[in-house]
């Protein structure tokens, strides 16, 4: 699963770009019958801001992490519609 895109804002003053480098899930929860409950998703992302005139590289940060959780069932739609809200 990813997604790719470009959105450009005619005379924009910043470009802000970033990449997922890195996405993990694990199971952090289970129930008596050792079915996962709660899953934990975490993404590591470079991200950079441009002064688009000047190419002027503003900030820089490279493996950031930031980890969400969310509940699985045994419904698949229940479980991939957590995942999706999980990290917006």
């Amino acid at each position: 699963m990813g997604f790719r895109g470009v959105f450009e804002r005619e005379g924009a003053e910043y470009l802000l770009e970033g990449m997922v480098k890195e996405v993990r899930e694990e199971v952090i929860a289970h129930g008596a019958d050792l079915f996962a409950l709660e899953h934990r998703l975490t993404l590591v992302v470079n991200v950079r801001a441009v002064q688009v005139v000047q190419g002027r590289l503003l900030w820089k940060e490279e493996g950031l992490i930031e980890s969400a959780s969310y509940f699985a069932g045994r419904d698949f739609q229940y479980t991939e519609s957590n995942r999706r809200a999980a990290i917006p």
